[in-house]
C-alpha cells in the first residue's frame, strides 16, 4: 500500500509525517506507532523487534495493518512466527479484533 510504504520511508529518512496524510507513523522512544486518522492502527517494539499492539475496525484499517506488518517483514528483523499471527483473514471484524488482543497478550 503505498501510503504505508511512504509513512515508513520517511521515517527513514528522518522526516516527519505529511501533515495532510490519512496514514501516520511516528516513534516514541522505541515504539513506532502507525494511526490512521486518529485510531492507533499498530505499535512496533524496535528493541525487541514484536509488534505490542494491533487494531482495525473498517477494511481500511485491516489494509494498511497488513501493509505494515509486510513492510516490517521487509524491512525490520521480525521474526517469521510474529508476521503470521496478522496475516490471517477474516470476514468477521469482531472475531479478528479479538484474535490479534489474543495473540498480542500470549506474548507477554
Amino acid at each position: 500500500m503505498k501510503q504505508i510504504d511512504q509513512c515508513f520511508e520517511r521515517w527513514q529518512n528522518g522526516l516527519k509525517p505529511l501533515a495532510s496524510s490519512k496514514w501516520k507513523l511516528s516513534q516514541q522512544g522505541s515504539i513506532l506507532i502507525l494511526t490512521h486518522y486518529h485510531h492507533r492502527i499498530l505499535q512496533y517494539c524496535l528493541l525487541n523487534n514484536r509488534f505490542t499492539y494491533a487494531w482495525y475496525e473498517k477494511p481500511a484499517d485491516k489494509r494498511g495493518l497488513v501493509a505494515a506488518v509486510s513492510w516490517c517483514a521487509s524491512n525490520l528483523s521480525t521474526p517469521m512466527i510474529e508476521i503470521e499471527k496478522y496475516k490471517k483473514t477474516e470476514d468477521d471484524t469482531d472475531v479478528a479484533h479479538h484474535q490479534v488482543k489474543e495473540s498480542i497478550s500470549n506474548n507477554y
